[in-house]
């Protein structure tokens, strides 16, 4: 290997005065503490002094060019010296390599350093270290027979060594977003948290491969189809067919909601205005309050099987928008409720097909299908009541005693109210909200309600008033009964528009006013009242007709003086 004296170089060094001290101590530490990182194997690197008259000529910044010709040197001598390296670290015992004027170091990861480096006066000298090879430690073993387990850590370990589940497939084809937990086709009705506040079972789409289905399904069935306004005509149609992740349902009840009626009266949230888009996709098949039996299952579906009874929340879910991806599927943008969209027909016809991404309850057995055709209704008032926050002992008041209403009221009723007002113009409603729980029923059109209500409360005015007649004079009765800082809770589809004085939203009484839309999480709750009879079914559901009757249905909703719940029996 090359070598370069630094004797040669001294004068010039000494020319500099101070500066070459510097450069000398730069050079001295690179050689030092570099070597350790540029070498390998039990091979020596010698490190040379080189220019140390440009590095004294520097001062301070000689440390800098000491290190770019100290990496340049060992860049070009490592190849070259390799074998020569290797002959001079075989040779054993302790010698001053290389003579006067040297610098060398011993190198090498898995061997042991062992002797010093001894200085002398132009001399530097180096014991050869004695190569020790580093053997891995042996585990400790353990103490006693056998080690303590957890009764976790016990769980996961048989978790593993079960046998392995079928291979699963995504009919979707792409994967759901990391952290959102998607609603399962099918699965059991079950209260969880989901990623706002409750959360509903496993990724859909991801299931195993399979597809049951019932027999004596036929081609054809009949069904209401929508064209427009006062346009509801019955036809033969295809019965549809399941894909992936699909549950196909013969319908055993239909309910007819307010907006049905209202669809079909023609009001322009349906059909849209000046300021608005039409919602209605016609044609459609209407129909999103709707109980069932499964005849046909589509591959990926999971916690359902042929001839459980089936309800299916009223809006399907893109689970792309950034509503859905933060739990809150109910505002969802798309907005594909049944029987108002194309990609999720209704239930007013012999069967229904409910598509990939919806959530699906499976009905106790021993429920009827006119009770489960009120788990929608029920599910949209016991929103409606969480939005209101109803406090133990407060004074609340539920305008308007519809199916909707009537739910409201039941399920205030369970929130512990000091004083539960029920306020509708129909006496045989009003009847029915007495046994719902209302302990005070009142009708606008005998008496003055909202001075009733004052003189109940010592002037001061209920604490919470819930909307839910669809009636522009029930809001503005309502923000005259609600007191100062009062929650005001708007749940109605106005088939006009309302106009009342903001200024006593704001200036005078710093109301909180809240919408409510439709149901979310609150399916499983709907389906446990129902089957623990906290909700007058028989009493509710008036009417019960066949599906080629839907004129006379209809009639009877927008009506409304001799029915409450009309459904329909396909």
């Amino acid at each position: 290997m090359e070598r370069l004296r630094v004797d040669d170089l001294v004068g010039a060094v000494a020319v500099h005065g101070e500066g070459g001290s510097w450069g000398v101590l730069a050079v001295g530490l690179f050689a030092t503490h570099g070597g350790l990182l540029l070498g390998g194997g039990a091979q020596l690197l010698r490190v040379q002094a080189l220019g140390l008259a440009a590095i004294s000529a520097l001062g301070f910044g000689g440390t800098w060019l000491a290190f770019r010709l100290l990496s340049a040197t060992v860049g070009r001598r490592a190849d070259a010296g390799a074998e020569g390296l290797g002959a001079e670290a075989a040779g054993g015992g302790a010698e001053p390599w290389g003579g006067s004027g040297h610098l060398a170091l011993p190198l090498g990861p898995g061997s042991r350093r062992s002797g010093r480096v001894a200085c002398a006066t132009g001399r530097i000298r180096r014991v050869r270290p004695s190569v020790t090879p580093v053997t891995p430690r042996a585990p400790r073993p353990h103490r006693g027979a056998e080690p303590v387990r957890s009764k976790r850590w016990q769980a996961r370990a048989d978790r593993r060594a079960a046998p392995k589940s079928p291979p699963l497939v995504a009919p979707s084809g792409r994967r759901p977003p990391a952290g959102m937990m998607r609603p399962c086709l099918g699965a059991p009705a079950s209260r969880v948290t989901g990623p706002t506040r409750r959360s509903l079972c496993t990724p859909w789409g991801w299931a195993r491969v399979g597809e049951s289905r019932a027999s004596g399904i036929p081609q054809t069935m009949r069904g209401v189809v929508c064209h427009g306004p006062e346009d509801y005509r019955l036809h033969e149609l295809p019965v549809p067919e399941v894909g992936p992740g699909e549950v196909l349902l013969r319908v055993l009840a239909v309910g007819i909601c307010a907006s049905d009626a209202k669809c079909f009266a023609g009001a322009p949230l349906f059909w849209g205005d000046a300021r608005r888009e039409p919602y209605c996709q016609a044609p459609v098949v209407p129909g999103h309050e709707f109980a069932g039996e499964v005849v046909a299952l589509g591959a990926g579906v999971q916690g359902l099987a042929l001839g459980d009874r089936v309800v299916s929340e009223q809006i399907v879910p893109c689970w792309g928008c950034r509503y859905c991806q933060r739990g809150q599927y109910w505002m969802c943008r798309a907005n594909d409720v049944y029987g108002f969209r194309r990609r999720a027909p209704g239930a007013m016809a012999e069967y229904v097909r409910l598509p990939q991404g919806a959530l699906n309850y499976r009905l106790p057995p021993e429920m009827s299908p006119e009770a489960g055709a009120l788990v929608e209704p029920l599910g949209c008032s016991i929103h409606a009541v969480e939005r209101a926050g109803i406090q133990l002992g407060d004074t609340v008041v539920v305008a308007g005693c519809g199916p909707l209403g009537l739910g409201m009221v039941a399920a205030a009723r369970l929130r512990g109210p000091g004083l539960l007002v029920a306020v509708d113009t129909r006496a045989a409603r009003l009847d029915v909200a007495r046994v719902c729980g209302a302990d005070l029923t009142l009708d606008p059109a005998r008496e003055d309600a909202v001075a009733e209500v004052l003189a109940r409360t010592e002037g001061y005015g209920c604490d919470v008033y819930i909307e839910a007649s669809g009636a522009p004079a029930a809001v503005e009765q309502g923000l005259r009964m609600v007191r100062k800082l009062g929650t005001f809770v708007e749940f109605s589809v106005m088939r006009e528009p309302c106009t009342v004085d903001w200024t006593i939203i704001g200036d005078s009484k710093e109301l909180d006013v809240r919408g409510s839309h439709l149901s979310p999480y609150c399916y499983p709750r709907a389906i446990e009242m129902l089957r623990r009879g906290q909700l007058p079914v028989a009493q509710i559901v008036t009417h019960r007709l066949p599906l080629q009757s839907f004129a006379e249905a209809m009639g009877l909703v927008l009506a409304g003086d001799r029915s409450i719940k009309v459904q329909l029996v396909p």
